[in-house]
């Protein structure tokens, strides 16, 4: 079933919550990497210190109801592995890791409720 009009609605609305975004805003503000820009050159600290969280987390709810949310790109760089060797690392948008996060915890638990 697609996500025209079946019970997905209903998991697509809870990723678009505004609690479910805060607390998805919070987990992606204490990770380490909110420091770290994505294609867009946008961090946690300038959200916060720009446009603010409340407009920035209203904007993105907009556009999760309206259907018009499209990630970016991720940002690539080459990071050093131990031995000299590279390792490729996607760097996320703040808005698109905090849309991952909003959906990690809409379906962790519904998945972790599938496992036991």
């Amino acid at each position: 079933m697609g996500w025209g009009g079946g019970r997905f609605d209903d998991l697509y609305n809870f990723v678009a919550d505004p609690g479910f975004l805060l607390v998805a805003w919070d987990r992606v503000r204490g990770n380490k990497g909110s420091r770290t820009a994505g294609v867009d050159g946008r961090t946690a600290r300038s959200v916060e210190a720009g446009q603010g969280v409340e407009d920035f987390l209203g904007g993105l709810r907009s556009q999760l109801k309206d259907r018009s949310f499209r990630p970016l790109p991720v940002r690539e760089r080459m990071i050093p592995k131990a031995g000299g060797k590279l390792r490729r690392l996607g760097i996320a948008t703040v808005t698109d890791r905090v849309v991952q996060a909003s959906l990690k915890l809409v379906l962790e638990p519904i998945f972790e409720g599938l496992r036991s």
